[in-house]
């Protein structure tokens, strides 16, 4: 039985050493915490549709798919006071962002969180351990027993289908009523430390818009109103109109830019920062 215990720790830290995108993010932020200058948070909207190197100043893109308020909440309260260098903060602030929990769209997800981010970690929680995640998963890639996992950039052809179910399974999520705390919350730490909050709606495409509930669809735009008339840091840009989202040629899906559309989106932001006259 000893035996077995052992060598289930040992595959578990084993399972650690192996680079994936949340320890390489983790990484890469604290080696470069001190230069950062615009930090990108938020779901998979901004981490597929914000290229951090279309923008002037060093900007870090640290979105995740089915990262939730209250991880960003947690990565701001955690860090806020060790990126002295931090002029912008960038949240995408899309129909599901207030709806959504701390980490969707896979039961693994939050395991990650919790194991490379230090979010919420329990000694003896399951969601603690990467051996009960994907962690098998992850090693049968690491030793090429099976192909790793590619992003795909191009259009899918069947995004209307797509678009059906996504909305559908957003419309389904019981809204989670600390979000919009969270995200306040966010705004008064870097209003404390004169840091601007630009909230940003992306492009997502016209068939998708149009499935979207509009009582929970006001429940965003009036959160960026509310945002922003009450706080002088908080700027709202909302691209959900912009003639991108009639294109297919932009996204990979519904709501998600590809690569082309994440460099030419991120050229229109920059701009929308520029014109903030926050930085030289």
């Amino acid at each position: 039985m000893t035996f077995v215990i052992m060598a289930i720790v040992a595959t578990e830290l084993y399972i650690r050493t192996i680079p994936n995108s949340y320890s390489k993010k983790m990484d890469y932020f604290k080696a470069n915490i001190n230069d950062i200058q615009i930090l990108i948070l938020g779901h998979s909207h901004a981490e597929d549709g914000i290229s951090a190197g279309m923008f002037r100043y060093h900007c870090f893109n640290m979105a995740m798919g089915g990262q939730g308020l209250a991880i960003d909440e947690f990565i701001v309260e955690t860090y806020i006071d060790d990126l002295p260098s931090l002029k912008f903060l960038i949240y995408p602030l899309s129909y599901h962002s207030l709806i959504a929990p701390e980490a969707y769209g896979g039961d693994d997800r939050i395991t990650y969180f919790k194991i490379y981010y230090g979010y919420k970690q329990e000694l003896f929680c399951e969601k603690d351990y990467e051996l009960l995640a994907r962690g098998m998963e992850k090693l049968k890639r690491h030793w090429n027993l099976i192909p790793e996992r590619k992003k795909n950039d191009t259009t899918n052809n069947n995004y209307q289908n797509y678009a059906k179910e996504i909305t559908d399974w957003y419309n389904s999520m019981e809204i989670d009523s600390l979000n919009r705390d969270r995200l306040e919350h966010i705004v008064r730490l870097c209003a404390d430390r004169d840091i601007k909050v630009v909230l940003v709606t992306m492009p997502t495409m016209t068939d998708y818009q149009k499935l979207l509930d509009s009582t929970r669809l006001k429940m965003m735009y009036s959160a960026a109103n509310y945002l922003t008339d009450k706080y002088n840091n908080v700027s709202y840009f909302d691209f959900s109109n912009d003639v991108m989202c009639q294109d297919t040629v932009y996204f990979h899906d519904e709501s998600h830019l590809n690569r082309i559309g994440a460099d030419f989106f991120s050229q229109k932001l920059a701009q929308a920062l520029d014109s903030l006259e926050i930085l030289p």
